[in-house]
């Protein structure tokens, strides 16, 4: 007797790390999972879905940002994504800031919801989370970037004026 596929497993793998999420067929989730893969994006997308049941996956979708041996149905715009999660899980928000491994970006919008824009990062690790976790290490706060995230939304003082231009610094040999 053949089981009816009955879920959608979503795939988003970037430059660190790789997030999965299974949903029933109307939105509810009933797992996630993230790992870092370290370069061995194959091996650990494997282990991340070996424990799930793949003959009741209906259909599978992935951010752009996910390599094509992901044979996906459906490939979402990563900023899009981002912009139409903020919305459902919230109401009220001017902006987001998205952090990834390599790469980040401020959305902003208006009073209304309403896209205003957004603004990108150069190829620079400065402000993304590998650098953030990099930081935080160094601090000792060995939550990594969520640690120091916290530490941040504690603050009560001005909030500092941060440099423009990279602040990252690579030895020379």
């Amino acid at each position: 007797m053949a089981i009816d596929p009955s879920y959608i497993l979503g795939v988003d793998i970037g430059s660190v790390s790789i997030h999965i999420v299974l949903l029933t067929l109307d939105g509810n989730m009933v797992h996630s999972s993230t790992a870092i893969h370290h370069g061995e994006v194959r091996e650990c997308f494997s282990k991340l879905i070996g424990n799930l049941d793949l003959t009741r996956i209906a259909h599978v979708g992935a951010t752009d940002a996910t390599p094509l041996f992901i044979r996906a149905e459906q490939f979402y715009d990563d900023q899009l994504s981002l912009i139409r999660a903020a919305k459902y899980f919230h109401t009220e928000f001017n902006a987001i800031l998205h952090i990834g491994g390599e790469k980040f970006s401020l959305s902003r919008f208006d009073e209304t919801g309403h896209y205003i824009g957004a603004t990108h990062n150069t190829s620079c690790a400065a402000g993304t989370g590998s650098f953030l976790d990099q930081q935080a290490r160094r601090l000792n706060l060995f939550g990594g970037s969520e640690e120091l995230s916290k530490k941040a939304l504690l603050n009560t003082k001005k909030i500092p004026d941060i440099a423009t231009r990279c602040a990252v610094l690579q030895n020379q040999i």
